[in-house]
C-alpha cells in the first residue's frame, strides 16, 4: 500500500494545536524519549465561533451532517484499500491510490468541519485522528488524539486512537512507559493500551516490516512478564 506523501488539508485556525512532545523513534523502536512517552498538546484557543444562542440547533445539525459524511468517507476508503489489494494492474492501482488520497482528504475535511461546528464533539476528534492514521499521517493523528484526550479525559475512544497510532509509529518504549503509569493510575486506559500492544504484536510477529525482529521479541517478552 502506498501511503500518501503529499500534505493534506490543513486544519483551520479554530483547530490549531501545538505539539509539546512528539518524538518519533530512530534506531531501535525502544529508543524513545526519556519522558513517560505520553504525547501532550495544548489547545491554543476555545473555538470562539461567535454563534448566537438561536443558531445552536442549526450548528448541532451541521456538525452531525459533517460527522456522518466523514464516516462515509472512511468506509469508502476501506473499500478502496481492498480493491487496491486485489488488483495487479499498475495503472488501475495508481488510479485507486489517487482516489484513496481524495477520499481521505474528504474525511479529514468533514471531521474538521464537524469540530468547527461542535468543539465538544469528542467523536469527531476520534474520526479525524482515525482518518489521519489510516492515511499514514501518523504525527497528525497523534496530535489530534492527544489533544482530544487532554480535552476529554474520560473519552476512551480517543485514547484508543492515540494508543493505536503510537504503536503504528513503532514507539514501543513510549507505549511500555505509558502502560506502566496507567496500570497504577488508570486501569481502563491500561487495558486498552495492553490490548492494542497485543494486536500490534500479532501483526508484527507475522510481518515485522522494517522493524528489528529483536524489538518485536522484546515487546513479546515484556507482555508475557505482565501476566
Amino acid at each position: 500500500m502506498k501511503l500518501a506523501s503529499n500534505c493534506c488539508t490543513l486544519l483551520p485556525a479554530p483547530l490549531l494545536v501545538t505539539l509539546a512532545l512528539l518524538m518519533i523513534s530512530t534506531g531501535s523502536a525502544f529508543a524513545q524519549t526519556e519522558e513517560t512517552g505520553a504525547v501532550e498538546l495544548e489547545l491554543i484557543n476555545e473555538y470562539d465561533l461567535g454563534f448566537d444562542q438561536s443558531d445552536l440547533g442549526n450548528v448541532a445539525q451541521a456538525a452531525g451532517i459533517e460527522y456522518a459524511a466523514g464516516n462515509r468517507s472512511l468506509a469508502q476508503a476501506k473499500k478502496i484499500r481492498r480493491r487496491i489489494a486485489e488488483t495487479d494492474d499498475p495503472g488501475k492501482r495508481a488510479k485507486l491510490e489517487a482516489q484513496l488520497d481524495e477520499t481521505y482528504a474528504s474525511a479529514v475535511q468533514s471531521f474538521t468541519d464537524a469540530i468547527g461546528y461542535a468543539p465538544k464533539m469528542a467523536e469527531a476528534f476520534a474520526g479525524l485522528g482515525e482518518a489521519y492514521r489510516d492515511w499514514g499521517q501518523l504525527e497528525k493523528s497523534l496530535e489530534i488524539h492527544a489533544a482530544a484526550v487532554r480535552r476529554f479525559p474520560d473519552d476512551l475512544e480517543n485514547f484508543e486512537g492515540w494508543a493505536l497510532t503510537l504503536l503504528d509509529s513503532n514507539m514501543l518504549g513510549n507505549a511500555v512507559n505509558s502502560y506502566t503509569q496507567y496500570v497504577a493510575t488508570n486501569p481502563d486506559r491500561a487495558t486498552i493500551l495492553m490490548e492494542a500492544m497485543k494486536d500490534w504484536l500479532r501483526q508484527r510477529q507475522e510481518d515485522p516490516g522494517e522493524l528489528d525482529p529483536a524489538d518485536v521479541q522484546r515487546l513479546a517478552d515484556w507482555i508475557q512478564q505482565q501476566g
